[in-house]
């Protein structure tokens, strides 16, 4: 008995940052801080997004593919849930392995001056 709630506990633990954090924080933290202390450039977030997200996202953001129509997300998130999601997925969204920091403070900084 003590084993499983030792396991259920750790378990528990590790999950915490997803229960607390409701700004959308998710799991990694402090690159997450790191992304946003940065100043993104749009042109280049645009090759981000091509790269990274067009793949499942309609770059018109109007209609999804796989995922939503970001036209209609993008507005009403903020930035630390955007850059969440694209860090560690939500749902059925995986999380995107875009090494650079500075290629997603790009791809935020797209996203905003495409979907306002």
């Amino acid at each position: 008995m003590r084993p499983v709630l030792l396991v259920a506990l750790t378990l528990l633990a590790g999950c915490d940052d997803y229960v607390l954090d409701t700004t959308g924080g998710g799991g990694s933290g402090s690159r997450s801080d790191a992304v946003l202390a940065l100043t993104g450039d749009a042109a280049t977030g645009e090759v981000v997004f091509d790269t990274h997200c067009a793949a499942c996202h309609d770059k018109a953001g109007v209609t999804g593919k796989v995922g939503p129509a970001l036209g209609g997300v993008v507005p009403g998130a903020e930035d630390a849930a955007l850059v969440s999601t694209v860090l560690d997925g939500k749902d059925s969204m995986p999380a995107q392995n875009i090494p650079d920091d500075q290629d997603v403070a790009d791809l935020l900084a797209w996203m905003r001056a495409t979907w306002r």
